[in-house]
């Protein structure tokens, strides 16, 4: 006759009741945004793009940091470009005499030319958007194939 083994000794696959607890404890998990680097000054503009993604399981708290930090850092010196351009206005006086524009309308440019690849990869776009939800949703249709063949 054969005896069971201890619990710490089993190898075998997990139970689906166990697997199934575990994935409920994970959904229900508080999403919790993380703390902003020294390097952010708006923490409001930290907390908002990590609320677009972080509770809908889009944005992964370690994997996704440094992308939103570079997003948010971005965003921030574009504004501070933006303000400058405001006071300076769009044009300035060049060393000939000439009327040039503003160096920081340059780096303006530069700037949003860096913000749109970012922008799409944390699904601030429309688009971006809508290609998340597809990819979910395809993932759920999956899963709910899965548990349909596991009841016939």
């Amino acid at each position: 006759m054969s005896v069971a083994k201890p619990p710490e000794e089993r190898m075998g696959n997990p139970r689906t009741a166990d697997v199934e607890k575990v994935k409920a404890e994970i959904v229900d998990m508080e999403w919790v945004t993380p703390e902003p680097p020294g390097s952010i000054e708006d923490i409001t503009l930290w907390a908002n793009v990590w609320e677009l993604g972080g509770p809908t399981g889009v944005y992964h708290a370690v994997a996704d940091y440094g992308l939103v930090q570079r997003y948010v850092e971005l965003m921030e010196r574009r504004q501070k470009m933006q303000t400058l351009l405001e006071l300076e206005g769009y044009v300035v006086v060049g060393s000939q005499g000439q009327d040039v524009q503003h160096p920081a309308a340059r780096i303006i440019s530069d700037i949003e030319g860096r913000l749109i690849p970012i922008e799409d990869r944390l699904g601030l776009s429309p688009q971006s958007r809508h290609t998340i939800l597809i990819g979910r949703a395809k993932a759920a249709k999956s899963e709910f194939e899965k548990w349909n063949e596991e009841e016939d």
